[in-house]
């Protein structure tokens, strides 16, 4: 068995797909393939159930899996290791950020990032699902909470303030909400990716509201938003250009929305490698 395979048997179980482990280990699928039915031969067991559509692990896939992922932790410690020594920041950097923060805040940063340190490649893991970050490989993961993970290491970038908005022309149809009860009388467009998407906190109110659409998709919410459908709550973030453009108008500017912190997330230990000590300050830098 060679360290290459459990390697590659580590990120099809990954990424439960033999093109995406190619595309990352910068292989042929084909050899992908024949290195993983080579290693089940060696094994003489079954590592993943498969379909057209989906690669899943079975029982025996999955205790190997975790076994694999120590292996393939230790070879990526040891290599960002020597490559601190030589004093400039290489690797792959693995990050993990919810789908909204990808689509409208890491879309332009990471364009600068890697043209200022092109020896760092960029792998980007856009999900919701918060995943433990040792047995998936990442280095860095992204996420809005009041309430990190106290097993990891957690930054705190800045604070994003929800605002509630929507078009021009969706409050010359139907009037703007003057008290925020009134907004019981419209219709709300709900990104359920709010940890309170259905309590909107107007000042001191609190107004739960039953939308007539929920996702937890930005690019969803937005566009349904700008086809003047109803008035949603959001992270400014989401919204910055088309507020700025006009396209947007915010009510209940004196009132305070919550505001909810965003963390870089990162494994403790003594020798954080270069590209993550690298990427924390470029973040940082550029969100404040």
């Amino acid at each position: 068995m060679k360290l290459e395979q459990m390697e590659i048997f580590y990120f099809v179980a990954l990424w439960h797909s033999f093109s995406s482990a190619a595309r990352h280990l910068n292989l042929s699928k084909g050899y992908i393939s024949k290195e993983i039915s080579n290693l089940e031969k060696e094994l003489k067991i079954k590592l993943f159930n498969r379909t057209t559509r989906y690669v899943g692990l079975t029982i025996e896939g999955e205790a190997f899996f975790n076994n694999c992922t120590k292996i393939v932790n230790e070879k990526n410690i040891a290599l960002n290791q020597m490559r601190d020594f030589a004093g400039k920041p290489s690797g792959n950097l693995l990050i993990s950020a919810p789908p909204s923060i990808c689509e409208n805040v890491l879309i332009e940063l990471l364009t600068l990032f890697y043209k200022k340190y092109p020896e760092i490649t960029l792998t980007i893991d856009s999900s919701a699902v918060v995943k433990n970050l040792s047995q998936y490989g990442i280095d860095i993961a992204l996420r809005l909470t009041n309430d990190p993970d106290e097993n990891y290491v957690a930054r705190k970038i800045k604070n994003f303030r929800f605002i509630i908005c929507a078009t021009k022309n969706y409050f010359k149809t139907n009037g703007k909400p003057k008290t925020p009860e009134n907004i019981l009388q419209h219709s709300c467009l709900i990104y359920s990716n709010d940890p309170k998407s259905t309590e909107w906190k107007i000042g001191d109110k609190t107004i739960q509201i039953n939308g007539i659409i929920s996702t937890n998709n930005s690019i969803i919410l937005k566009k349904y938003l700008l086809d003047d459908l109803g008035i949603a709550k959001v992270p400014n973030y989401m919204v910055e250009k088309e507020l700025t453009q006009g396209k947007l108008e915010r009510i209940f500017l004196k009132e305070e929305c919550e505001e909810l912190p965003l963390y870089a997330i990162y494994s403790s230990g003594r020798n954080i490698p270069l590209k993550i000590r690298y990427f924390l300050d470029f973040i940082n830098h550029c969100l404040q």
